[in-house]
């Protein structure tokens, strides 16, 4: 499978240049992707992204190391510390313990990932799976930075507190929005590089209300701006488009990030793989008859 070899020569790569500074451009060209493609590719084989899975190599060999007798400073320097104090934050957020007390602690460690650690999907799930042309979205909101994937646990939990601190927020455009947007909640994932992407929340206002709502002679306040609303601009794009099952309770992230990972994992298989633009996340309902609407750009390698 041209996916799995691509992604094997990648994983020798960095197994060679584990103590050195990892350029991943020329990993990515060693698995004959973009550097784009190759890190939503990774991600969505081995649910960890490629800077995550470099930091867990480093940590677990060097923890090793710490175990045998090595010394601190010359771990940390050999696989990318810049000092004692970094190095030990990041051992001990990885491990649980200080790098002084390595010998003879329970450590963690991430082997080398091999064929088998690459997530195949479910084929069934593929089957309401459909490549279509999706129309152009303007949207209102706001985003944060997000670490990890853009799927599973890491997600859920990042992406639950995100919306339970901006309710306010969500409040003021959902009642800006027209009658026929409310109860749908656009995500998207924005910007993903090997240690993270922007997560984008935000709602279809209609061209009106969007100028009219940062203009204090119609609005009749004058701090909106406060708010960091921005305006994004979903192109319209060939995606590959999934729904989920109609739920009347349930939390959509948690439901959909298999078929997510599944999607991204079938793609190749079909002679496609992830554009570079906006993936969008549509949550629908607000009451009975909950789904998701993924739309995932695609394009041809």
């Amino acid at each position: 499978m041209e996916l799995a070899e691509g992604l094997l020569r990648a994983l020798d790569l960095i197994e060679e240049e584990l103590t050195e500074p990892i350029d991943f451009e020329k990993v990515a060209s060693a698995a004959h992707y973009s550097r784009f493609h190759f890190a939503r590719l990774f991600s969505a084989a081995f649910c960890m992204t490629p800077g995550e899975y470099v930091r867990f190599r480093r940590l677990s060999l060097a923890g090793r190391e710490l175990a045998a007798g090595k010394k601190t400073l010359e771990t940390a320097l050999k696989y990318g510390y810049e000092s004692p104090e970094s190095f030990g934050r990041a051992f001990f957020r990885f491990h649980g313990v200080l790098p002084s007390k390595a010998k003879g602690a329970p450590l963690r460690f991430q082997r080398k990932l091999r064929k088998t650690d690459i997530y195949q999907g479910d084929p069934n799930s593929m089957q309401n799976c459909t490549i279509r042309q999706t129309s152009a979205l303007t949207l209102v909101g706001f985003r944060k930075r997000f670490h990890g994937v853009p799927f599973g646990d890491e997600r859920f939990e990042q992406e639950s507190e995100f919306f339970s601190s901006t309710r306010a927020k969500q409040w003021l455009l959902i009642g800006a929005c027209p009658e026929k947007e409310r109860g749908k909640d656009y995500c998207a994932v924005l910007n993903a590089d090997e240690e993270g992407y922007d997560f984008f929340l935000g709602y279809a206002l209609d061209e009106w209300t969007r100028k009219a709502l940062f203009d204090p002679a119609i609005s009749g306040v004058d701090f909106l701006d406060r708010f960091g609303f921005e305006t994004l601009c979903i192109p319209a794009a060939l995606c590959a488009v999934f729904e989920t099952e109609r739920q009347d309770k349930f939390y959509p992230v948690r439901s959909f990030a298999a078929l997510r990972t599944a999607i991204v994992s079938y793609l190749p298989e079909n002679g496609f793989v992830p554009a570079n633009a906006p993936e969008l996340c549509i949550y629908h309902g607000r009451g009975e008859a909950r789904y998701v609407e993924i739309r995932m750009p695609v394009e041809k390698p």
